[in-house]
C-alpha cells in the first residue's frame, strides 16, 4: 500500500553498540514555508504557525520562545537499556499514536507489528475519534456515557504513521516496523 507522504516524517536507528536515536523531523505545512535555501537544497518550514496569535496564551508568540509541538520521538529502556525507539507522523494524534504503541506493547504484550497496526483512537476538542476496528460495543458504551464520537476507515492517515523499532534481548535481534498507514520500510543490515 503506498500513500503521498509530505510533511513529517519518523526514523529509528538501532545499531550493535546499544546507540538508538528515534528523530522526527517536520517541515509542518506542505512544502513549509514554501522557501528554498538553494545553497544546501533544504525546504524551510512553517512552524511559526503554530504559535497562538493571541497575547498572554500558553503558546503566545514571545522572544526566543519555540511553539508547543506534538512530536514526540521516544526511547524506552528496559533493565538500563534502550529496548524500544518509537515516533510518528500526524500532527496532534503523535502523542496518542504513541502512547498506545507503547502500552500495547508494554502492558498487553503484543508483537511489534501487532502494536503498529493495531487500531487507534484520538481525544481532542471534545470529540473521541476511533479508527475502523475498535469494537463497535466501545463506540456505543462512548456514546451512551455522553461522548461525541466520531469513527474513521481502517488505517487511515488521521491516526498517524508511526515508526518502531525494538532490541529483543531473548533472541539478541533487532526488529523493525512500519506503520501500514502510510509509506515506510524498517530494514536491518
Amino acid at each position: 500500500m503506498s500513500h503521498d507522504g509530505g510533511n513529517t516524517t519518523h526514523l529509528n536507528v538501532m545499531d550493535k553498540d546499544g546507540n538508538v536515536v528515534a528523530l522526527t523531523e517536520s517541515i509542518e505545512c506542505f512544502f513549509g514555508s514554501g522557501i528554498l535555501v538553494p545553497e544546501v537544497g533544504l525546504l524551510m518550514n512553517d512552524e511559526m504557525h503554530d504559535f497562538d496569535p493571541e497575547p498572554r496564551r500558553p503558546n503566545s508568540i514571545e522572544p526566543k520562545k519555540r511553539p508547543m509541538s506534538s512530536m514526540a520521538p521516544t526511547i524506552l529502556f528496559k533493565d538500563g537499556q534502550p529496548f524500544l525507539a518509537v515516533g510518528s507522523a500526524g500532527g496532534p494524534r503523535i502523542i496518542s499514536s504513541v502512547m498506545q504503541t507503547i502500552l500495547n506493547l508494554v502492558e498487553f504484550g503484543m508483537t511489534l507489528e501487532q502494536v503498529v497496526a493495531a487500531p487507534r483512537f484520538h481525544c481532542q476538542r471534545g470529540k473521541i475519534t476511533l479508527e475502523d476496528g475498535i469494537g463497535r460495543s466501545t463506540l456505543n458504551a462512548l456514546k451512551r456515557l455522553g461522548h461525541k464520537v466520531d469513527t474513521k476507515a481502517r488505517r487511515d492517515l488521521f491516526f498517524g504513521g508511526v515508526q518502531a523499532a525494538i532490541f529483543d534481548s531473548a533472541t539478541k535481534r533487532y526488529l523493525g516496523t512500519a506503520d501500514p498507514r502510510r509509506d515506510g520500510i524498517a530494514l536491518a543490515f
